[in-house]
């Protein structure tokens, strides 16, 4: 009994060697297999680098094979592994014929007599003689091995070999990064346009022809495989649309609506209305207007009167900013107020909706102002970063003359020249070349002197860069904000001031003008008006 004891604790631990031998074989096995499908991973990554702008490293590329492999090879080591299975890998490697399979059952039933014991005797008798190191073998599978192989060779090629179009396609993808910034820029602009006339309640039609194209612009520049240059004709192309609906008398109106606010503050009645308009918060200001015409019957006669003078001087004020419509409807509340009429309360109710409709204008061409800045910005942005240009853009912002005889600059482009203003003749902000007359014309045209009457001397002076009567060319350069009466010419200057004039408010309606110089402009103009 302790002999069958002893011969079955032999067997079993001779098997268990044999056991742990066969499961580092299993693992060398598929830690191989999981190499080669790491390496196969490795190859379509490599492939994908060729039409997509990506640049993977070595060290990227050896994270597929390694954890394939380790976690292969663990998976075979650790897989529980029975005995029976253990005995009939060792009759398969050692030819042993089912020796020590046979063994094995009869060991496991306590099979007894002559013929049990002889096959466990001679089960024994090789088990014994067996060195289990003998059973691991280092050699793949020829199929294993012929995988492996062909996924290394395939990898380590296209590792490799050059890729042409690599550089192509990083340029791509960093003016893919350029327009998403600017993309995202112009979702911010966006939301602020959306989130400040969902604050007033603005629902007009200029608020939202304002969001329409920004969502466009939006959805456009979200495009997948957009090109800087398209991407610039998109934003080129929202510039232009903004610009359309740009009113050149969207400041004034603004500025007009602050003075409403500034003479309604001396009214108590109106200081709520007042208050509204200062804030820019013009349905609110429609409101307090409206509950202020149902207070009009507890005014005294004196209280009457200096409010309907009050609406009566506001509503000549807005006639001068030219705005008529809410003069008119301000005027007819003032008389309405005047005359104790009983359609007072109305007439303020009009009143109320024609300042709110005035400041929804406004706040609308504020939202253009701010949505074309930035639309303006991330065309130049994108530009500088991709060095790409808008298809046909052409040389922007250069001075080209109309062939006319007086050889007058022809503003273009986005924005490029630094101040549009309409000519040297009667003055021009620094401009690179939106403000600059071309000598001679394009069309053939000669270039003329013109002198502005200043009341003191008699003696010409050109305009600088055009040629004088005496053949010379003037280099002096005229102050914008010059005073006309101090530069010596003996022509009138109301003779040509108004053509210049025109010339720079239809720049600045087409939008060659950048914003920040427009006001500049203005007030030259202004100050060369009647007695200035």
């Amino acid at each position: 009994m302790i002999s069958r004891l002893s011969e079955d604790a032999d067997f079993f631990d001779k098997l268990s060697a044999i056991g742990a031998v066969l499961r580092l074989q299993a693992a060398l096995v598929w830690g191989a297999r999981g190499a080669t499908i790491g390496l196969v991973l490795d190859a379509l990554l490599l492939l994908l680098a060729r039409v997509q702008p990506i640049s993977p490293t070595a060290a990227v590329l050896a994270v597929p094979p390694t954890v394939l492999l380790v976690a292969g090879a663990a998976a075979a080591q650790f897989q529980p592994r029975p005995r029976r299975w253990v005995a009939r890998q060792a009759d398969s490697h050692l030819e042993l014929k089912e020796r020590i399979s046979t063994a094995l059952e009869l060991r496991q039933e306590r099979a007894g007599g002559l013929l049990a014991s002889a096959q466990l005797a001679d089960a024994s008798w090789y088990l014994q003689r067996v060195d289990p190191w003998r059973l691991l073998s280092f050699k793949l599978p020829p199929r294993q091995a012929l995988a492996f192989g062909t996924a290394l060779l395939l990898t380590l090629a296209l590792a490799l070999l050059p890729n042409p179009g690599q550089a192509a396609l990083l340029r791509q993808a960093a003016a893919s990064r350029a327009i998403q910034q600017q993309a995202q820029k112009i979702d911010k602009v966006a939301a602020q346009v959306h989130q400040s006339a969902a604050q007033a309640h603005n629902q007009s039609a200029d608020e939202q022809n304002v969001e329409a194209i920004l969502k466009q612009l939006q959805q456009q520049l979200r495009q997948p495989s957009l090109t800087a240059s398209q991407a610039l004709a998109t934003l080129q192309a929202a510039q232009q649309k903004l610009q359309a609906n740009q009113d050149s008398g969207a400041q004034a109106l603004a500025d007009a609506l602050q003075a409403l606010a500034a003479e309604l503050s001396s009214q108590p009645l109106l200081k709520q209305t007042a208050q509204a308009l200062q804030n820019d918060n013009y349905a609110g200001a429609a409101q307090a207007m409206k509950q202020a015409g149902q207070k009009l019957s507890s005014l005294s006669a004196a209280q009457r009167a200096a409010l309907a003078a009050s609406l009566q001087s506001a509503a000549a004020a807005q006639a001068a900013a030219g705005n008529a419509q809410l003069s008119d409807a301000l005027s007819q509340a003032g008389q309405a107020v005047a005359n104790n009429a009983g359609n007072a309360s109305e007439a303020f109710n009009q009143a109320a909706d024609s300042v709110q409709n005035t400041g929804q204008r406004a706040q609308a061409q504020q939202s253009l102002s701010s949505a074309l800045s930035q639309v303006q910005s991330s065309a130049t942005n994108l530009a500088q970063q991709t060095g790409a240009s808008a298809p046909g853009a052409g040389a922007q912002g250069q001075p080209s003359s109309s062939g006319s005889a007086q050889g007058q600059p022809q503003a273009s482009g986005l924005g490029q020249g630094q101040a549009a203003a309409a000519g040297q003749g009667a003055g021009s902000a620094q401009g690179q070349g939106a403000g600059q007359p071309g000598p001679a014309g394009a069309g053939g045209g000669a270039a003329k002197s013109e002198a502005v009457y200043t009341g003191v001397g008699s003696h010409n002076v050109a305009v600088p860069g055009q040629a004088a009567p005496n053949g010379q060319t003037s280099s002096q350069q005229a102050n914008a904000l010059g005073n006309p009466s101090q530069n010596g010419a003996t022509v009138p200057y109301q003779q040509v001031v108004g053509q210049y004039q025109q010339q720079a408010s239809q720049a600045i309606a087409r939008g060659d003008v950048p914003l920040s110089y427009r006001q500049i402009v203005k007030d030259y103009f202004s100050s060369l008006g009647p007695g200035k």
